[in-house]
Parts: C-alpha cells; structure tokens; sequence
C-alpha cells in the first residue's frame, strides 16, 4: 500500500483528484448561489410587481367609487337647448325613477298627439298626418315639461323625507358614542330607495377609508337636495371649527323639517291656482269632445263655415291652453 502511494505516478492522480475535487467543489458552492441569489432576485421582484398591482388595483377601486360618487352629477344646470338635448333628458329621467332612454319621451309625446289630433281637432279640412305633427311639440312641451316635472318634484320630496330620517338616524348613533364613519355607514343601510341608491356611493367612499365629511361632499352634487347640502355644509363646518356632532345634526334635522313643512304649506296655498289651471285648460277640450259625441251635426257647422268657423275653433283651444299655462306659472312658488 504505502509503495503504491509512494510510486510518483499514482501520487500526481491522486493530487489531481483531489484537485479536481476541490475544484468542482468551489465551482458548485458558487453556482448553489448564484442559483440563490437568482431565485431570491426573483422573489423580490414578483412580491414588488404584486405590491404595485395591488396599489393599481386600489387606486383602481378608489377612483371607480369617486367616479360613481360624482356621477350624474351637475346639479340643475342648463344645457344648449336644454328641451331637447340628450343628456338632459337623462338626467331628468333618472331624477325622476324612470328608465335612462329619451325616447320614451318623444314615444308618450306622439301618443298624446295622436289621441288629441283623433279625439280633440280631428278637423276633416286638414289631413290627420298634418294635424298629429302640429300637436307634437305641445304634447312633447307638456311631457318634458309639466309631467316629467310633477314625477321629479314628487320624487325630490320623498328623498327629503327620507333624508330627514336619514340624519335622525346619524344623530342617534352618533349620541351614544358610536363613531361618525359607522354611524353614517349604519344609517345608509337602513335608508330605503330613492335615497338610498344616491348615498350608496358614500358608503363605497368611507369603506374605502375616506373622512365621512369628506365622502358626503363628494357626493353632494348627485344628491342635489338643498337639504343634504346643509347637511353637508354643517358637518364640513363642525370638522374644521369643532363641536358637537350631535348638536349640529339636531339643528340640521330641524332645518330641513321646518322647509319641508314650509314646501307642504306652499303646495297647499297654490293648490287652489293648480285646480283653476287644470280647470281652465280641460273645460274646453272636455266640451268639445262632448259635443262630437252627443251633437255631431250641431259640431260640424265650425267646418261648413269655412276658413271662420276653423279660425273660432282653433283660437278657442289655443285660448284655453294658453289660459291654462298662465294660471300654472302664477300658481307655481318655487323655495
């Protein structure tokens, strides 16, 4: 054995397998790293690109609730042609719980043409055709205007009315110690539509992490209530100047009670005025669709007198039309 060892030939392999073992050794060590460091490199690049996504994501959601915040938002402001235009008819439209297509509009407008043209006019010198398209913009003024303005009026006093319940419900949470974010959050959920579509988007904002004074400004302007603007204003002014929370919802409550109890006695004065208008303007048209059902031929002589007899019927009506909207405008008190 040890002249085996001894042998110069056999101990030069042996130091080269050693060698070479020591080598590879070295040469593996420094690959297992560079493997760890690569493998670590990318670890921290996959948890930087998820930190960031996850930002994306929530700047995402973030911007997403303030944009449905602010939504349809603009309040009362007028467009060109504002009669007509698309985006106000919209807007109207879902102020007043309908579905979002103007169409409609123009569809009930040509119906209530179509009806009067048949049973009002129905005027045998002209042809129905002529007769529908000369009541259209009429009936469409009185659908855009006057209908659709009842739907919106009617709708805007409900959501006071919740509203009033609304910062009743905030006051009472907030009074026995629960914090304004929850007692706001709390509230909206047990605030039942109209109301509580438009509020959803500041529950949105405040499990987000928004100030709840902030969030209610945000969406002020889609609520369009004078009423949630005092709110809004109230609770902006108690953050910055400090104060009770409770005492100023107790004094917005009030408030907004006392100007819907003010808008009830307005409706009541000018109901009077509405009945008359309303009177005025179907009085006529009721008589005449009286008289071409019972007395036809005593109806007709209007058109055997020729251009006269058309001239005193169609003034009669626009008379009494005109008569009708007059008392609506002197009878109409805006707060």
């Amino acid at each position: 054995m040890l002249e085996t060892l001894a042998n110069p030939d056999n101990t030069g392999l042996i130091v080269g397998g050693l060698t070479s073992v020591i080598v590879l050794t070295i040469a593996a060590v420094f690959v297992m790293s560079f493997l760890r460091s690569q493998r670590k490199d990318r670890y921290s690049q996959m948890l930087i690109n998820k930190t960031e996504g996850a930002q994306e994501r929530a700047m995402t959601v973030i911007l997403d609730a303030e944009a449905r915040a602010v939504k349809d938002a603009g309040r009362d402001q007028k467009r060109p042609f504002d009669l007509v235009n698309w985006y106000s008819m919209k807007r109207d439209l879902k102020r007043a719980g309908l579905p979002r297509f103007p169409p409609l509009i123009f569809l009930f407008a040509l119906v209530l043409a179509t009806a009067a043209a048949f049973f009002v006019v129905a005027a045998p010198i002209y042809p129905m055709w002529a007769q529908i398209v000369a009541l259209f913009p009429p009936m469409f003024y009185l659908t855009r205007v006057s209908m659709l303005g009842m739907r919106i009026e009617s709708r805007r006093m409900k959501m006071t009315y919740q509203l009033i319940l609304f910062v009743e419900t905030v006051q009472r949470s907030v009074s026995v110690g629960t914090s304004p974010d929850e007692g706001v959050t709390e509230a909206i959920r047990e605030t039942e539509n109209p109301l509580r579509e438009s509020l959803a988007a500041i529950k949105d904002l405040i499990d987000l992490g928004y100030d709840f004074v902030d969030a209610i400004n945000l969406a002020s302007d889609k609520i369009n209530l004078a009423e949630f603007d005092i709110f809004a204003a109230s609770l902006t002014a108690q953050s910055k100047t400090g104060g009770t929370v409770g005492d100023v919802l107790r004094e917005v409550v009030d408030i907004t009670r006392a100007r819907m109890d003010l808008q009830k006695k307005i409706a009541t004065m000018t109901g009077e005025g509405r009945f008359n208008a309303m009177l005025l303007g179907s009085l006529p048209i009721g008589l005449t669709m009286y008289l071409r059902s019972v007395e036809p031929e005593y109806f007709n002589t209007l058109w055997q007198a020729g251009s006269t007899g058309a001239i005193i019927f169609f003034m009669t009506l626009a008379f009494a039309v005109f008569g009708a909207f007059l008392a609506m405008r002197l009878a109409r008190v805006t707060l």
